[in-house]
């Protein structure tokens, strides 16, 4: 959800926006349409597009959140606002030195009622870090058959009926009333199951006509249940297996399928929201397409134990893969190769997938160049009975694009 609402502190005016703001710069030009004082503020101030780093001088901005405000001093913390802040999102915006510590209580319905008390005032990156953290740990209830039952929203915003009852019950405010639904307990321990990232082999230990209902049911609820799908999932800065350690650096678009970090010349590292099924394979992909500050990426898996957040994935004892360094690829794990260099064999280039199959039963991890299952990498430490999560890492403005669901080869 794009929409956002901008108000001018000091006034009962706001103004809505179905787009984000790219930039600070950006949202001070939308104010100054609307608003003749912040178009002569900006004037006045003798601010450009060249020094934007000024614009927290004349202007105060804050995010609002359901339980405090957040500082918005840079393109960065305004970016990191709108990616971690829950629907509605509320910006306020203040001309000159005097800021009043007022917040719009978003959750109340029918208007925007403000409260005038003091409300905590945390930086965007504390505030990045305590919504991943929250976002980890959200559970919701639901009503099945006279039953409650309390399961992580993540997972049920993976079958798209009950994501969308859902929000519908909570944008009416109906948030502590378990959600009701509709189906057998059997069923939805299944759809539960399937979507926390079971193989879709757990299927074949179904009684065939139980599975044939099942896969009806599963249609009403939008959730893809044949098995003609591998294992799913999207890219997070927390680890589903830890929710100690967010990574408040990395840059998650298109739908938690595409990661960066920026121009900023360091590595840091992502996970998959799921953790890795205990039995049978699970195959996923990533395009990469190399920056122009850092053209250095790796691909593979972290142990429930990795805290590596702000540096590579392979510098960890706890976490494997594969590193590429143009034009050398070797497959390490804490912090050396444990190989040497496959560079003739795996030639990575701008556009390349990187595909990744594990065997949970084997143990093994395997790195496929471009779909061709017929010369993979293996990686030569057994991983055999760990608990995983993917996990990627990139250098600056290198850009992975993360495909899942895909089917391991016969």
């Amino acid at each position: 959800d794009a929409k956002w609402r901008l108000w001018l502190q000091g006034t009962d005016d706001e103004a809505a926006f179905d787009q984000v703001p790219k930039s600070l710069w950006e949202f001070i030009e939308s104010a100054a349409s609307r608003w003749e004082h912040v178009a002569k503020a900006l004037k006045e101030a003798d601010i450009s597009m060249a020094n934007v780093e000024a614009l927290p001088g004349p202007f105060t901005v804050m995010g609002v959140s359901a339980t405090c405000q957040v500082k918005i001093l840079s393109d960065a913390d305004l970016r990191c606002y709108f990616r971690a802040a829950a629907p509605p999102r509320m910006v306020l915006l203040g001309v000159g030195a005097s800021f009043a510590a007022e917040a719009a209580a978003a959750a109340i319905p029918n208007g925007s009622a403000r409260v005038a008390e003091q409300a905590s005032v945390i930086s965007a990156e504390e505030f990045c870090r305590a919504s991943e953290c929250a976002r980890a740990k959200a559970t919701v209830r639901l009503n099945v058959a006279g039953k409650t039952r309390e399961v992580f929203r993540a997972t049920v915003d993976r079958i798209p009926l009950l994501s969308a009852m859902l929000a519908r019950q909570v944008g009416n405010c109906h948030i502590d009333t378990p959600l009701f639904v509709d189906v057998s307990a059997k069923v939805l321990d299944v759809l539960i199951e399937m979507a926390r990232g079971r193989s879709p082999g757990y299927l074949d230990t179904l009684e065939p006509s139980w599975k044939m209902a099942l896969l009806g049911d599963a249609e009403y609820f939008g959730f893809k249940l044949a098995s003609d799908t591998g294992f799913s999932f999207k890219l997070c800065a927390t680890s589903p297996l830890n929710d100690r350690y967010t990574n408040t650096l990395a840059w998650l678009s298109n739908g938690g399928t595409s990661y960066t970090t920026g121009v900023r010349g360091a590595w840091n590292t992502v996970f998959g929201d799921s953790g890795l099924p205990n039995k049978g394979q699970a195959c996923w992909e990533v395009e990469a397409k190399c920056g122009t500050v850092g053209s250095l990426f790796e691909i593979g898996v972290a142990a429930e134990s990795f805290a590596n957040v702000y540096g590579q994935l392979s510098q960890a004892s706890d976490a494997w893969g594969l590193h590429y360094a143009p034009p050398n690829v070797f497959l390490r794990s804490k912090g050396e190769n444990n190989a040497g260099a496959f560079s003739d064999l795996f030639r990575i280039v701008q556009g390349s997938r990187v595909g990744v199959l594990f065997d949970a039963d084997r143990g093994t991890l395997m790195f496929i160049l471009d779909g061709v299952f017929s010369k993979p990498l293996t990686h030569p430490i057994s991983l055999k009975g760990k608990s995983l999560v993917p996990a990627f890492s990139v250098y600056a403005d290198t850009v992975l694009t993360l495909k899942s669901g895909l089917l391991p080869p016969a």
